[in-house]
């Protein structure tokens, strides 16, 4: 187990994950099974091209059902949700031939407790049913010159499940040990982040905790001459959550986490501007996306300077220069060939 020390600064490890659009197809997902066999994004990671082609994964809705085909969406953003706050708590670390992995070990109880902790109401078996989905959901990311470099790996690579459950499954006492993503163990040794503060994702839905991280651990330098901007499009492509009918129902949501965002004071305020295309037909013109701009409160200048400060002292502890920092930051997706 991790000692306090390394289970704190765990918060490190998730930055340029969080960055991958691994949940940009739950927009396709239906009740009935019936998806496409991949959906592919470009985006840009750690200020590089790079391209994600994801498979479905499989769940079961019953222990003798057939399996059906589900993209990574709400429910899995948010399993994954907890089991970083679980990884927070308690890591495993283990290291073979110089490669090291980390595990996380839980109870579908304990796993659960944490999702009621975050507003959700999720039931055992649908905890169960996402942590399929995300161990068999296939992701190819597509990175470097060209975009010709891949790597192919499942969201979580791998689990053993100790299964002590009643004969219905619902009690909750069975055991999972999770492996995590190499792309996470790798900022965890590179220390390519600041920590970030994970407790404080829970009072929010997938949206707002979306948001939530990326004013933490990516946008790093703002203020009020520099505030920090994005749009809807953008965030559909991050988070579950935003599969409205009309874009404006996707802002909304935006809209409202925004708020609680700034009654928590890590905004003092923002502002919205609607996008148009550059050649307008007849009629009234409608939004092609929102531009939304978000100016620094108190609660997110405090946290910027307390990551930072503690960012310098995991690099000393670790003997690593500040002035490596943006070279281990340019490395991050050389570490997927690894």
């Amino acid at each position: 187990m991790n000692s306090t020390e390394e289970a704190k600064n765990f918060g490190n490890v998730l930055v340029g994950w969080d960055q991958i659009p691994k949940f940009s197809a739950d927009h396709l997902n239906n009740k009935d099974g019936v998806v496409p066999n991949d959906h592919s994004v470009n985006f840009r990671i750690s200020g590089q091209e790079a391209k994600l082609t994801l498979f479905p994964g499989t769940y079961y809705p019953t222990k003798k059902s057939k399996p059906m085909r589900r993209f990574p969406g709400v429910k899995e953003q948010l399993v994954e949700q907890a089991l970083i706050h679980h990884a927070t708590i308690q890591a495993e670390e283990q290291t073979v031939n110089g490669d090291t992995s980390y595990y996380v070990t839980f109870t579908i109880n304990a796993l659960a407790r944490q999702l009621k902790a975050m507003g959700s109401t999720m039931s055992n078996t649908q905890i169960r049913q996402a942590l399929d989905v995300l161990s068999s959901s296939v992701m190819t990311l597509s990175y470097g010159d060209d975009l010709k470099l891949d790597n192919r790996d499942t969201i979580l690579p791998s689990f053993d499940r100790n299964n002590k459950s009643t004969k219905e499954g619902n009690n909750g006492d069975d055991i999972w040990r999770v492996k995590l993503h190499a792309l996470i163990v790798q900022s965890i040794l590179k220390v390519t982040y600041r920590q970030y503060p994970i407790g404080e994702l829970k009072d929010y839905s997938p949206v707002g905790a979306a948001l939530m991280r990326r004013i933490h651990y990516i946008v790093t330098n703002v203020s009020e001459g520099q505030p920090y901007k994005f749009t809807v499009q953008e965030m559909k492509l991050l988070t579950a959550g935003l599969n409205h009918v009309r874009l404006s129902g996707s802002m909304n949501a935006i809209k409202k986490e925004l708020e609680r965002m700034q009654a928590d004071n890590y905004l003092v305020r923002f502002t919205v501007e609607e996008i148009f295309p550059e050649v307008r037909g007849r009629g009234r013109p409608v939004p092609i996306d929102y531009r939304f701009t978000l100016y620094p409160g108190p609660q997110w200048i405090k946290n910027m300077k307390a990551g930072s400060m503690r960012m310098n002292v995991i690099e000393q502890r670790l003997g690593l220069r500040r002035s490596q920092r943006p070279e281990r930051h340019e490395q991050m997706m050389l570490s997927l060939s690894n």
